[in-house]
């Protein structure tokens, strides 16, 4: 019998629905997994004792999802492994017979009929009409031929109790569902969860009721519009609904199997501010989860209780934070149209507001000259920094491939993601402006690239947040100063109030939309068909979502192929370093030896040479009398002179290479050597580490410690290396990151609560300099452009309007950053 798949389905029938189907109408979902049991029993083949059919079907569909096959290669697997496997095989056909098998699993999805303007829906009171009854307009599209008439717009609605329900029927789950209250470690001051944050604990004040049982659910709610066809010239915008619970851990909490596609509104318009219309189905059932809730059998607990839901924020993006309120978001405070930037027209807004003369037009003889701005990059520097954006290499899933985006031709980037600019600004824009534009400038960027970075971590510290809210208001004016009037739109002073969401949500990675905009991309990978793209997500998220409970009980799984394995015989000088104990060096006897035979010298060296060959002779006496364990025997006889070499490892959740294959590699994961490593000279008195405005570069044409190389893999940390353009050549800035799916949080069951290696607690929050004095606007080590009389001008502007950007957006370009590598790896991560 197969055990894994009989637990599954133990879970799924339990005794939820024996009690529940009295109360509600659930005999059918009861008869549906009741009636798998003889299904998951049934051998793959007569005499087949490893697979039931069940079973093995569930992993080939699990390997298809995993590794994108096509609906054609998997039907064609399945008629080859048909006739491969003897008579009497229990294998579905084709992949559409596998969706029928597995279909019971998932928890489907309703089909609501929608009029063409968005008026209504065809829902309870106005189900039986056939036409709008606001506008009257035809429920169905015209169609002389025979048959099912097709309506103009359908919404998917997947309801949401059941799935809620699923979370604690699964026993790898319902435990999970409590850790906010049961094993959250709370500590004062600091933020590691929403739980922590201020808008949790006041709804905890007002809601006590709700509040006193811990596996009520608190849900967050995001939706935004994404085109199903990728960057194709179709317009189409097709618009998700997605509900994440915040009861889980960190490391459940906000990823794609625990996420609820809720709505799939469809296209090929945006809803806009009718997207209530939308949205009555979910808010029909959290009114109902709020007021009555649902009964629910908790499998940790083995007992019911009345499941409630609340939902406590959006998620979204500006534009969908819009239509979701029904505000207007869209527009500028100072009522630009257009992209801002360093135009002529910007220049002479400038003299008519009397303002930094030293940036106005200037008449020379009969020319006129724009004067080079203090913030802007000469030609030459412009080749320089897109040259080093060009350079950098990311460590696997930490960014995508930044120097796809990178025209050195044109000395352009384009095609950048909203993470791209994100990892842009807080890493790689202070240390590229660092070596060509004034220091008050760099540092104000680089005290913006901080604030950002501190905000962004797991764990944040309340009165970090409080300095941050003086230092940002600080840096605005900084910037204020620097960059001309039209820089500053509403979006840049929404900064400010960055601080006080943070205070009230709680690590921003709870709130911000990346995990969204990664659940959107998979949502588009299920198009397969393209006259029907809504019908083709909603059916493969439901055998997905299925697939996913089941891969909860799948045990002995395959992990990802690392690399080959190769022996090499370590060096004598390698095997003498690989085994010595600095610990264990004046408490034994053999220093008492040494010092008894009065030799000359350093002891210590001379221990550190004469131990291991006199410690292996002493254990081998002692095994002649059975006196030693097999273990220290063992350890006495020193390592072995051949060892396996890795060209890679992951340890603590961090994928290394080796620095040969670094070196062929378009990501970086060398931090450290593993094991053997070598390690940069880093003294102050050399000269060799350089710290400055909080960058610490290094000399990496010096080592040091070369006769202590090897290191244990657990002490392994990683980091990536910039090049250092201000202090030229061999010098290399240390960027340290924090893996994004490994959590450093204690539990109050943890017998090690008062370690915390958390980075946003070890590492103090940079301070800003409070310096608002006035500098010079203009540069003076470069020449003015020439940019010629009035009528030149006029007939520059649309010109320069279209080649003085560097920018570009990803909207204007189509994607040119497409996944490499790492990016591979990371949607491994996710899935």
């Amino acid at each position: 019998m197969d055990d894994e798949m009989v637990e599954m389905i133990h879970d799924l029938h339990g005794p939820m629905f024996e009690e529940c189907r009295r109360e509600s109408n659930e005999q059918d979902e009861s008869d549906k997994i009741s009636g798998m049991f003889p299904e998951i029993e049934e051998e793959l083949y007569p005499g087949c004792l490893k697979f039931t059919s069940f079973n093995f079907l569930v992993k080939l569909m699990h390997i298809k999802v995993l590794n994108r096959w096509s609906d054609k290669s998997f039907d064609m697997l399945l008629e080859l492994l048909n006739e491969a496997f003897p008579n009497g095989v229990k294998l579905p056909v084709s992949y559409y017979e596998a969706k029928k098998r597995l279909r019971d699993l998932g928890m489907g999805y309703e089909s609501i009929h929608v009029c063409k303007f968005d008026c209504a829906l065809f829902w309870k009171d106005y189900a039986s009409l056939d036409k709008c009854p606001h506008c009257g307009e035809s429920r169905y599209r015209l169609n002389d031929r025979k048959g099912k008439q097709i309506p103009h717009k359908v919404l998917r609605y997947f309801p949401l109790k059941a799935r809620l329900q699923r979370l604690f029927l699964s026993k790898h789950t319902a435990e999970d569902m409590r850790w906010h209250k049961d094993k959250r470690c709370e500590t004062e001051g600091i933020l590691r969860h929403p739980a922590d944050a201020e808008g949790w604990k006041h709804f905890d004040e007002q809601y006590p009721c709700f509040a006193s049982d811990a596996r009520n659910v608190r849900l967050a709610l995001s939706s935004d519009g994404f085109n199903p066809f990728g960057n194709m010239s179709t317009s189409y915008s097709m618009w998700p609904v997605i509900l994440i619970p915040y009861n889980l851990p960190p490391w459940k909490c906000m990823k794609a199997p625990f996420t609820f596609l809720s709505l799939l509104i469809p296209g090929p318009r945006s809803p806009g501010k009718e997207i209530d219309i939308y949205l009555q189905p979910l808010i029909d059932e959290l009114n109902e989860l709020w007021v009555d809730g649902i009964q629910t059998y908790d499998s940790f607990s083995a007992s019911f209780f009345q499941l409630r839901a609340a939902l406590l924020w959006t998620i979204n993006d500006f534009p969908a934070y819009g239509d979701l309120s029904g505000w207007r978001t869209k527009g500028t405070i100072l009522n630009i149209d257009g992209k801002t930037k360093d135009t002529i027209k910007a220049r002479e807004d400038l003299a008519n507001l009397k303002i930094r003369k030293e940036l106005h037009i200037q008449e020379i003889g009969n020319k006129r000259v724009k004067p080079h701005a203090s913030y802007k990059l000469t030609a030459a520097e412009k080749v320089d920094f897109c040259t080093f954006l060009k350079s950098v290499k990311f460590p696997d899933g930490f960014a995508s491939n930044i120097s796809r985006c990178v025209n050195l031709k044109e000395d352009k980037i384009y095609g950048l993601k909203s993470h791209d600019c994100h990892v842009l600004l807080q890493r790689l824009l202070p240390i590229g402006i660092r070596p060509y534009l004034r220091k008050d400038i760099s540092t104000t960027i680089s005290e913006l690239s901080n604030f950002f970075h501190a905000l962004c971590k797991k764990t944040l510290s309340i009165s970090e947040l409080d300095k941050m809210q003086d230092d940002i208001v600080v840096i605005l004016c900084k910037l204020e100063k620097i960059f001309p009037p039209a820089f500053f739109d509403v979006m840049v002073h929404l900064a400010v109030h960055l601080r006080w969401e943070a205070r009230i949500i709680g690590p921003v990675g709870y709130s911000w939309t990346y995990p969204i905009e990664r659940s959107l991309c998979y949502l588009k990978q299920y198009v397969r068909n393209k006259a029907r793209p809504e019908g083709s997500i909603a059916e493969a998220y439901v055998i997905n979502e299925s697939l996913n409970f089941c891969s909860m009980y799948l045990r002995g799984t395959e992990t990802r192929w690392l690399g080959g394995v190769g022996f090499r015989q370590l060096t004598p000088d390698e095997l003498e370093k690989s085994h010595w104990l600095h610990e264990l060096a004046k408490h034994r006897e053999h220093m008492r030896i040494l010092e008894s035979s009065n030799g000359n010298g350093d002891l210590y060296k001379r221990q550190q040479l004469e131990f291991p060959t006199w410690f292996k002779a002493k254990a081998q006496r002692l095994d002649c009398d059975k006196f030693i364990s097999d273990d220290l025997y063992a350890l006495a006889c020193g390592p072995n002179d051949f060892a396996r070499s890795y060209s890679g490892c992951i340890t603590n959740g961090v994928r290394f290479h080796t620095k040969d294959r670094d070196s062929r590699r378009t990501s970086q994961n060398s931090g450290v050597v593993l094991f053997k490593c070598e390690w940069y000279d880093t003294s102050l008195r050399k000269n060799r580490i350089n710290i400055v405005d909080g960058f610490t570069s290094i000399n990496i044409r010096n080592r040091w410690y070369k006769d202590e190389p090897f290191i244990l893999v657990s002490q392994a940390a990683q980091v990536f290396y910039v090049d250092d353009y201000k202090l030229g050549q061999d010098w290399k800035i240390v960027q340290q990151i924090q893996p994004r799916h490994v959590w450093d949080i204690p539990e109050i069951e943890s017998n090690e609560l008062e370690v915390t290696s958390d980075e946003t607690i070890s590492t103090c929050y940079p301070r800003v300099e409070h310096n608002l004095d006035s500098q010079t606007f203009n540069r003076e080590d470069v020449e003015p452009s020439i940019i010629g009389d009035q009528e030149d001008i006029i007939a520059q502007l649309p010109e320069e309007a279209s080649t003085d950007e560097a920018l570009v957006d990803e909207e204007d370009f189509g994607s040119n950053n497409s996944s490499d590598e790492s990016m591979s790896d990371e949607d491994y991560d996710n899935y």
